[in-house]
């Protein structure tokens, strides 16, 4: 469950850091950035295991939350993938390909005047060898 707003820890309706629960705060900032046209930009790592060789990516139990809260607020979401090679487990950091991979999803979404609020899904691409991978 999402906390409420309704929190005896606000000051003038505003959470208090280090006092209001993370929650509460996630809220209210997502709520700011729905008011402002805004977004949130979750990134999602990609977990390999070790004993088969395979892995996949997995959002945190925070995130979880984090995007229930997004849609209750109607708050866009953007997701990005980080870079992989699933076929080979292979997997890198964000480079600035991939960052503006994410940006070019933003300014498409602001181009269509913020219409669609559905999560957006950006798998990143991968580099190796100057040739980027899906």
């Amino acid at each position: 469950a999402t906390s409420s707003m309704e929190d005896n820890k606000l000051i003038l309706g505003v959470p208090q850091e280090h006092i209001t629960c993370w929650r509460v705060s996630f809220r209210y900032q997502l709520q700011k950035a729905m008011e402002r046209k805004g977004f949130m930009i979750q990134v999602v790592e990609y977990y390999k295991d070790k004993v088969e060789d395979t892995g996949k990516h997995i959002p945190g139990d925070g995130q979880t939350i984090e995007t229930d809260m997004a849609k209750l607020v109607g708050c866009k979401v953007f997701r990005a993938y980080q870079p992989c090679v699933k076929s080979e487990n292979w997997v890198q950091n964000f480079d600035e390909y991939n960052v503006n991979e994410v940006v070019f999803k933003v300014k498409e979404w602001y181009d269509s005047d913020c219409q669609d609020m559905e999560n957006c899904n950006i798998e990143c691409k991968y580099l190796h060898s100057d040739v980027r991978y899906e």
